[in-house]
């Protein structure tokens, strides 16, 4: 079994990073193959909503996006964690979800039954 861990957090080491660690550490144990990407990390552009994906097998954009999107179809799971800033993701999970747009536009293209995720918040009553 091979998953794609996506980590939306800019900070590694804080309560995302933790909590997708162990579920790193139970599909390992259990024989699954991850490979993680700190999105920070990523060159990811926005999303330009110009449709080219409708008619070809990729995003317009030749970034680290596509490398990703096209891993995550391949794979048999795909783990997203992201904190929860002003009631929202984070901008760097928010960017490769946008960008899941050239997958819905395409036919042949598919996450579905592919997802765990994983949302954290710290303070809620300040949000």
């Amino acid at each position: 079994m091979k998953i794609v861990a996506l980590q939306g957090s800019p900070r590694k080491g804080g309560n995302c990073d933790v909590l997708m660690d162990e579920m790193i550490k139970g599909i390992e144990e259990n024989g699954g193959e991850v490979v993680k990407y700190y999105l920070e990390d990523q060159e990811i552009a926005p999303c330009k909503a110009c449709m080219y994906c409708a008619e070809n097998p990729e995003c317009v954009r030749a970034d680290d996006g596509n490398k990703i999107l096209d891993e995550m179809l391949e794979a048999d799971g795909v783990i997203f964690a992201t904190p929860i800033y002003y009631g929202q993701m984070s901008a760097q999970g928010k960017l490769i979800i946008d960008r899941f747009y050239s997958i819905g536009q395409n036919p042949d293209k598919s996450l579905s039954g592919k997802a765990a995720l994983i949302f954290t918040e710290n303070q809620p009553e300040h949000t």
